[in-house]
């Protein structure tokens, strides 16, 4: 890895724990019909694995949950939030288009 990509900032103490990759998608005719996306995101797996974790966790159950229902009821963001907030991951990555019109990634927990 390049100095420069950020990888300077995982430490053994992020790689002893797992990397979760938060797939997600508004509506059932996205996941349908933009399977781009769902291939994109899903790709974040080999990104985690390229920074050396050994244990990566996808969570996709909320593919085609509109956020308008809340997170209450999303259980897959539920589950990103327990393990990060509980220290369970070292790293979180996820991809936001709507928010900053433009694709982001999470990295480091």
């Amino acid at each position: 890895m390049n100095r420069h990509d950020g990888t300077q900032k995982i430490t053994p103490e992020h790689l002893a724990r797992k990397a979760l990759v938060y797939l997600r998608q508004s509506s059932l005719a996205q996941v349908k019909q933009n399977q781009e996306s769902q291939r994109l995101q899903s790709a974040l797996t080999d990104t985690a694995k390229t920074y050396g974790f050994k244990r990566v966790e996808v969570i996709d159950c909320d593919l085609g949950m509109s956020a308008a229902i809340g997170a209450q009821a999303r259980e897959g963001f539920k589950r990103v939030l327990a393990s990060v907030a509980m220290g369970k991951s070292g790293w979180c990555s996820a991809v936001n288009s709507r928010g900053c019109r433009g694709p982001t990634r999470t990295g480091v927990s």
